[in-house]
């Protein structure tokens, strides 16, 4: 019986259609490492999705990327074989290699140590059958936290199953024939909660040889867990609820909330483990009619299954206070202002402002940092100074000052960012080349941002690479070469054949030049959300304003600053880093803009994209839950202050992203409004000047879990911007297609860039 089963095993391996070379294609050149490199030419017109192109790599090597072909490329690793198929960027249609063209294909491999072979342009249809080969499974014996069950491993071909093993004795081994030159996958499924695995799980056969592989199972975790109850009590009545955090022995927070001081809070599911785990418990402290709450940190045992009670016992003291004089000067009859006196532990005190004159409020002299904002009206600029304090003197005196909002004489700012990757969503002509497919597009606006720019040669969005910048080039995100190459200016009548990476330069000439035809500024944008995490060391501040100072002497109209990982990492974690990365912006900043005044070059601008927490010191102070960001611009500006400037003095634009964010991490619970838009707005107000903020929108599906706020609220907010002097709207992106949303991102875009034209052009 067991003989008649390893017979059909074999006829099950040995299924399936075997490949078969296109000898029309010729490998003409091949290289290893960093950048793997493969050139070839076909000897008649090849359509490379019915014929796919194939090569092998060595050492087990992983491709993450690959670019080089003028088209869409698509491709798949199976084991060491790589499959590549080729589409036009658009129509969506197979590309197809030109008789007598060399193509060069480039990758990003893992490791620059492996060899490139078999290269083929095979067909789906004829050919010869492949070699035998066979595959070995081994098994363990028995591990001591399995019972009485017995081994099951299943083998699949193209994620098709096609063989399996069961009730074979544990440290045995068992041989299959199989089909050489192709892809197996190995699944070990799970034994008495015991995980399986398989060395290697995925593989290619080689004809004639013998693929070992190995079976290893892995016990089960056991899931310690337990809960604790949450009890506060406190001196006085209130209605405060201040927050706690729980955490762990390493200091990393497990779980975080507010305390009720009138019902238990439950912490259910707590890790911990045979013997119980310490936890302490931190609770923040509030301030009252005239005394401070506080509360000793509690320690915490959490023992399996069981509930602990932590005790949370506040004690009160009288506080002495500081006296704030407060001056208002110029508030217009009729109108009215909210001062909002905010400290860093979060106690707020508020007053409102109907007339011009002296006033008091009493703080407490607690020695905190105390922020303070008064709110505006339309037509009118409210200036506080200062601007905070510290809580430690007898007296403080601030004056408020309102001036009526004067109209920049600078053009407002109408920004679209531009996905390199796509295609115009309004082509007037097929022909990517061709200014014209781009030109209605990039109509209603006054700059269009061209995306992206990398110090990453090959940028990941999913994972971005946690490194600093190797310092060789300013890359080109859809060619990964330098930009300043990419860019040459050649000669007239150069051949195409001649100009690097000549399939995507035709692109970005038509882009710049729809632009310029539209009296619009073509801004590169560096950076972005896939770019490297840790940007660059100090010592490669004067290298990068170099290499971008030689960008704009021979293309674009400035550039744009969009590093996104300064203080949070792609995870959401803290930047290790945090203080030199915003450092190094600052200086890049700064130098920059020395520079390209010394060059002659006082008409390029700077622009630096940031979110909208970077003049929030702390954002729970504005309802947001907080985050590793919160401060960013503020850290900038302190740099440069320290040296002399100030990010207004050495920016022309500072573009607000206000659109990628969660319910969940938003003031309301749901998405943007008008009162968040003009919280933002004065923060950054407060630092730089009005007519250089730009607030962003992304009207349509975003990432994060973000929700678009609608077309009604964007131009209420478009209608704010403009009556209030500030710089003007950002869009991203003008040619999006609809995303995580049947909302066209892109056409949507348009419609507010038009409207925002009408409103700034009446203001």
């Amino acid at each position: 019986m067991k003989k008649l089963r390893k017979i059909s095993f074999i006829t099950m391996l040995c299924m399936g259609t075997a490949g078969f070379a296109n000898a029309n294609c010729v490998q003409d050149d091949a290289s290893a490492g960093w950048t793997g490199s493969l050139t070839f030419h076909c000897t008649e017109d090849t359509d490379l999705v019915k014929n796919p192109i194939s090569f092998k790599v060595s050492n087990g090597i992983k491709v993450s990327s690959m670019w080089g072909l003028p088209g869409n490329s698509q491709f798949t690793q199976d084991g060491d074989t790589i499959s590549v198929t080729v589409k036009k960027w658009w129509p969506d249609e197979a590309y197809v290699a030109q008789a007598g063209q060399y193509y060069t294909l480039s990758f990003s491999p893992n490791t620059n140590n492996f060899a490139i072979s078999g290269f083929s342009i095979n067909s789906q249809d004829g050919g010869q059958e492949a070699s035998k080969a066979t595959i070995k499974i081994n098994l363990p014996q028995k591990p001591q936290f399995i019972g009485t069950s017995k081994a099951n491993v299943i083998i699949y071909k193209d994620g098709v199953k096609v063989a399996e093993m069961k009730d074979t004795a544990w440290g045995s081994s068992q041989s299959f024939e199989a089909e050489g030159n192709v892809g197996y996958t190995i699944s070990v499924p799970a034994l008495d909660n015991a995980t399986g695995s398989a060395t290697p799980s995925n593989f290619t056969t080689t004809g004639g040889q013998t693929q070992e592989v190995n079976i290893q199972y892995t016990a089960p975790q056991v899931d310690y867990k337990g809960n604790i109850t949450i009890v506060a009590s406190t001196p006085d009545s209130t209605t405060k609820t201040p927050s706690f955090n729980l955490t762990d022995e390493q200091g990393n927070i497990i779980k975080q909330g507010n305390l009720n001081f009138t019902s238990p809070i439950n912490l259910a599911d707590i890790p911990t483990n045979a013997n119980g785990r310490q936890y302490q418990l931190t609770v923040d402290g509030y301030a009252e009619n005239g005394f401070n709450y506080t509360a000793k940190p509690v320690s915490v045992v959490v023992k399996n299954t069981e509930t602990t009670e932590a005790k949370v016992e506040y004690t009160k003291e009288a506080m002495p206070t500081e006296k704030v004089s407060v001056e208002v000067k110029g508030i217009p009859s009729g109108k009215s202002s909210t001062l909002t006196l905010r400290s860093d532990s979060g106690k707020t005190i508020t007053s409102e402002l109907n007339a011009d004159g002296l006033s008091s409020i009493d703080v407490p002299k607690d020695g905190e940092n105390w922020a303070i904002t008064a709110s505006s009206f339309d037509g009118y600029k409210v200036a506080v100074s200062p601007a905070n304090f510290t809580a430690n003197q007898n007296a403080q005196n601030i004056t408020i000052t309102f001036t009526e909002q004067q109209k920049s004489t600078q053009d407002e700012f109408i920004t679209g960012y531009w996905e390199n990757w796509k295609p115009a969503q309004q082509p007037q002509s097929t022909d990517m080349g061709n200014p014209a497919h781009y030109s209605t597009d990039v109509a209603p606006y006054t700059h269009v941002v061209y995306s992206f720019l990398t110090l990453a040669k090959n940028p990941n969005p999913d994972n971005p690479s946690n490194t600093t910048w190797d310092g060789s080039a300013i890359y080109e995100s859809m060619t990964a070469g330098d930009v300043i190459k990419f860019m040459k200016q050649y000669p007239e009548g150069t051949a195409n054949w001649e100009r690097t990476d000549n399939w995507m330069r035709v692109r970005v000439d038509a882009l710049i030049k729809a632009t310029h035809d539209n009296n619009g500024k073509f801004i590169w944008a560096i950076g972005g959300w896939s770019d490297l995490q840790q940007t660059i060391s100090t010592n490669q501040v004067d290298k990068l304003v170099s290499m971008i100072v030689d960008l704009l002497k021979v293309s674009g109209d400035g550039v744009d600053f969009d590093w996104e990982h300064l203080h949070q990492l792609a995870d959401g974690s803290k930047n290790p880093n945090a203080q030199q990365q915003t450092a190094a912006l600052a200086e890049v900043l700064l130098k920059l803009r020395q520079a390209l005044d010394k060059a002659g070059l006082q008409d390029k601008q700077i622009g630096y994209t940031t979110r909208f927490n970077a003049f929030m010191a702390d954002s729970k102070q504005y309802g947001f839950p907080g985050f590793n960001s919160d401060g960013e611009g503020l850290a900038i500006d302190n740099w440069l202050k320290a040296h002399g400037s100030s990010l207004n003095n050495v920016v022309d634009f500072v573009n607000i992203m206000a659109y990628d964010v969660g319910p969940e991490y938003m003031p309301n619970g749901q998405t943007w409004n008008m009162n968040i838009y003009k919280n933002v707005l004065s923060t950054f107000g407060a630092h730089v000047d009005s007519s250089k903020v730009v607030l962003g929108f992304e009207p349509g599906g975003q990432a994060a879990g973000g929700q678009w706020e609608g077309m009604t609220v964007d131009k209420q907010a478009i209608d704010y911007v403009a009556n209030n002097g500030y710089g003007g709207s950002m869009f991203w992106a003008i040619n999006q297609p609809p995303y995580n949303s049947t909302e066209n991102t892109g056409l949507n875009s348009d419609k507010l860039a038009k409207y925002s034209q009408d409103k700034f052009s009446n203001n």
